[in-house]
């Protein structure tokens, strides 16, 4: 779909941010197509962002003076972060590898 109707590209590619930049390499998609998909990637998943904080964001400002909040946003924040650090290093280094 992403390489025969060139007009689809950028929404394709920008709903969700769910295509990778490998995959549109391996359709041969033209510089400039490519640019265009690649831009519309980038904007799902800044789309994607803005999402999350925005629907988080209320509920951080609620509890932000509970004691219990800030020592469970400090360690178990820390720990997802370092979840999902080591998850993406995984990722990556499976993707050079193989």
């Amino acid at each position: 779909m992403v390489g025969r109707n060139r007009r689809w590209n950028f929404a394709v590619t920008g709903a969700g941010g769910i295509c990778r930049r490998r995959r549109l390499l391996r359709r041969r998609i033209a510089s400039v197509d490519l640019a265009v998909a690649l831009a519309g990637f980038n904007l799902g998943v800044k789309a994607g962002q803005l999402g999350i904080v925005v629907l988080l964001l209320p509920v951080l400002y609620l509890y932000r003076q509970q004691r219990w909040f800030k020592h469970a946003a400090l360690y178990g924040g820390s720990a997802a972060i370092s979840v999902f650090a080591v998850m993406w290093i995984m990722q990556r280094g499976a993707t050079f590898i193989g």
